[in-house]
């Protein structure tokens, strides 16, 4: 959970505006799970509108590899409208919102920004 935190704080203090998935066997009742699964979804319309430094934590996040330093897959992905968004966001729903058994399961979902409780 501590990772989790991490990233979330980085994207929050970046001014990222979004949505962030979580998923993995971090959403299970398995204790100490090995890892988290973080997708970052941003409209396009958030991405133009990104000040140079926060583009430049976007550009980082989606291509960084982040297992090792906090037991994190992650990935991003950018959605407007039109047919090849809704096919983009099923291809990422697919994802993570499945089974490798195909079936249905939970998925977390972050708004950013969120309000920080002290």
């Amino acid at each position: 959970m501590a990772n989790v935190r991490a990233i979330l704080e980085q994207m929050q203090r970046q001014g990222i505006r979004g949505d962030v998935w979580l998923d993995g066997s971090f959403l299970t009742e398995k204790l100490n799970p090995d890892d988290v699964d973080i997708v970052l979804v941003v409209s396009g319309k958030e991405l133009k509108a990104m000040p140079s430094k926060t583009r430049a934590f976007f550009d980082w996040f989606r291509t960084t590899n982040l297992y090792d330093s906090h037991r994190c897959d992650n990935y991003a992905f950018v959605y407007d409208e039109g047919p090849e968004a809704e096919y983009l966001f099923a291809y990422w729903l697919r994802q993570f919102g499945f089974s490798r058994g195909q079936d249905m399961k939970g998925l977390a979902v972050v708004k950013l920004p969120f309000l920080v409780v002290p």
